[in-house]
């Protein structure tokens, strides 16, 4: 989902020209869709255009990748303008073409193509870096003959200038680095050479030596600066990727000979021996080891998290009701959690006979699954967050379906007439909750123009009336309507129907012990603050700091910190809220659950999707009348929201001087 639609015009020459033709004009103006704005590695960058019919004495618009093969033609995506690295850099303008695919229309027999892709991987990174480019951006395909390469489709210029970031930070970023650095990056170091693509082969850039080792694989079989590396092991190298490929799968026994042009010189054989290079896991065990290192962080601060809340909620709880709550283990009793996660793994587990086992023992862990994958594109900072995925929003509503499958199992394979009713209930209740919810976060999607979750904290601001929650009353709705969908998919109270102790004994896991007893409360827990993560990064703008920008939010350390203690601070004070409202309101019946949601929450959300679609397009995010309406939402509505709470603080206090008090513990 990108905010401009850049027009581009196409120039193309036939592929039957002589390399010496003059370049023939199409000049017809196609709208092309450039996607997405923001990229990582594994991410694909799209230009789409309309197809323009060929005209007399002009060939074809843009050659497809399948019509193209055994004809030497390579297709190529320019970037020409202004490369910004992240701060302190200064800003170098450069002209940069990076490896496409034409992808054929359909219906055009291959001939036609509307589509060019561009995949990210080491090798962008390697000619990039990490930066932030603003400038034109062209499609070109080089038809090469006997060592002359001709323009056949040039240039798709602009009328506003595109800006793409590249290589955004985070932990999947982070992780292919590692991979490339344990793979392509040390056979280049064993070659001693660093090189660069330049059309159909690779040129060496650089000769590397560590002070004190010996030269290089490559600089010691003959490779000089200015080579231009074409084949390796009778492969053909169009990039670094493809050079170190022909090592990892040479025998070390033998040596890889590489087909190299030096200036003018016809090509030379060099043989590079294999027997000395460095020992290289293949790249997928590497990726999967860090996966799982990753997944293990995460899910030990999952855990970590949904452990501490269980002691905050009843230190909350006992405060509420005039008790002290738990504190003989830790300090104020802080570490309670812990010592009730060791009692729970010592408790034997027992599995009822008529169960169905496999099932029954699934159960638990897929709730689990379905929170624990929303950590993966929760943005805790500006850098912190494992993957910025492109579709974060679409992904979060997706994995959380894992909890009404786990609950629905649990209640079905326990094979009890209590559990049965709790997994239906959960089943239907979390289902109809989660239209409502979904349209509520559609809003805020639909006013930032952005399905990631990253960039819709950097489309608000770190001041309240920046906040996509005070964009409009409407918006101002749709947060509270998700945050109580969501506590109704949590099966929080009030809309703790699927476990209600006085009609179901215990709900979907009243057959459950020992570890797989406290799975279900961890996921419950961790679903406390996943809800509260969610909201704060959608609707109340995640780790923005007041009166800083981004860029200056990136470029210092403590700004990240400050951010991060942000985003917690606003997360736990809606966990705060969650916990309020289960001791203080009681239970609905199901006709009241089932009657908010059908008859108010979705005709409301609904209506809200509606208005912020009208309103996007009648005032743009930056017009005064969208400033005017924030304002006005921040200071009534928010303003309201406070008055309303603190007038009632106050008035309790003034009814009972004596027993209020303002201690946190006792």
């Amino acid at each position: 989902m990108t905010r401009t639609l850049p027009w581009i015009v196409l120039s193309t020459l036939s592929l039957g020209l002589p390399a010496c033709a003059p370049t023939q004009s199409l000049a017809d103006q196609t709208l092309v869709d450039v996607r997405p704005q923001k990229l990582q590695r594994g991410d694909y960058l799209v230009i789409e255009g309309e197809r323009v019919p060929p005209r007399a004495g002009s060939g074809f618009l843009l050659r497809a990748a399948p019509a193209l093969r055994g004809k030497n033609v390579l297709t190529r995506v320019v970037l020409d303008g202004t490369f910004t690295p992240p701060l302190p850099g200064k800003p170098v303008a450069r002209r940069v073409e990076l490896r496409a695919v034409a992808s054929p229309a359909p219906g055009t027999g291959g001939v036609w193509a509307e589509r060019v892709l561009v995949r990210i991987d080491a090798e962008v990174e390697r000619q990039l870096g990490r930066c932030t480019f603003k400038g034109k951006l062209g499609v070109i395909q080089k038809d090469v003959k006997e060592q002359r390469a001709q323009e056949i489709a040039l240039w798709t210029g602009e009328q506003s200038p595109l800006e793409l970031s590249f290589f955004q930070p985070s932990m999947r970023n982070l992780s292919d680095q590692i991979v490339g650095w344990l793979s392509d990056d040390r056979l280049l170091a064993w070659l001693g050479v660093k090189v660069r693509p330049i059309g159909d082969a690779v040129e060496v850039t650089e000769l590397v030596q560590k002070p004190g080792a010996p030269r290089g694989a490559g600089v010691a079989a003959g490779l000089q600066v200015g080579d231009r590396i074409h084949k390796a092991g009778g492969r053909a190298v169009q990039s670094a990727a493809d050079l170190t490929l022909a090592f990892r799968l040479a025998d070390r026994r033998g040596a890889v000979a590489l087909g190299v042009k030096r200036g003018a010189d016809r090509e030379s054989t060099l043989n590079v021996p294999a027997k000395e290079r460095p020992l290289i896991l293949p790249v997928s065990v590497i990726a999967l080891s860090l996966m799982t290192l990753f997944g293990l962080v995460a899910l030990k601060v999952a855990m970590v998290i949904s452990g501490v809340l269980t002691w905050v909620e009843r230190r909350v709880a006992g405060r509420m009701q005039s008790r002290v709550g738990p504190n003989r283990v830790g300090p104020l009793g802080a570490l309670q959690w812990l010592a009730d996660g060791i009692k729970l793994l010592l408790k034997e587990d027992i599995i009822p006979d008529a169960v169905d086992r496999p099932l029954f023992k699934l159960a638990p862990y897929l709730v689990f699954m379905g929170l624990l994958g929303t950590f993966v594109v929760i943005p805790f900072g500006q850098v912190l967050i494992v993957s910025d995925l492109n579709v974060g929003v679409l992904y979060l509503i997706a994995i959380t379906g894992f909890v009404a499958l786990g609950l629905m199992m649990a209640g079905w394979s326990s094979n009890n007439k209590w559990s049965l009713l709790g997994g239906m209930r959960s089943a239907a209740q979390i289902i109809s909750y989660e239209i409502p919810a979904g349209l509520a976060l559609m809003v805020p999607v639909i006013a930032a123009g952005t399905l990631s979750t990253q960039s819709l904290i950097e489309s608000q601001g770190g001041w309240p009336w920046q906040w996509h929650a005070f964009g409009n009353p409407l918006a101002f709705g749709c947060f509270f309507i998700y945050f109580v969908s969501a506590l109704a998919e949590g099966n929080r109270t009030p809309f703790d129907l699927p476990e209600a102790e006085s009609e179901l004994v215990a709900g979907y896991n009243i057959e459950y012990s020992g570890w797989r007893f406290a799975v279900f409360f961890l996921s419950e827990w961790a679903n406390l603050f996943v809800v509260g993560a969610i909201a704060t990064t959608v609707f109340l703008g995640g780790w923005q700091i007041p009166g800083v920008d981004l860029a200056t939010h990136a470029s210092h350390w403590g700004y990240q910190i400050l951010g991060l203690a942000i985003f917690f601070a606003k997360a736990m004070t809606l966990v705060f809220v969650i916990i309020w409202i289960r001791w203080t309101l009681p239970r609905f019946r199901v006709d009241q659950m089932m009657s908010l949601c059908w008859k108010y929450f979705v005709p409301w959300t609904f209506a809200a999707v509606l208005f912020q679609a009208l309103w996007v397009w009648l005032a743009p995010p930056a017009s005064t009348a969208n400033k005017v309406m924030a304002a006005f939402t921040a200071l009534g509505c928010g303003g309201g929201l406070l008055w309303v709470f603190f007038s009632r603080v106050f008035y309790n206090w003034k009814q009972n001087p004596e027993e209020f008090s303002w201690k946190q513990f006792y």
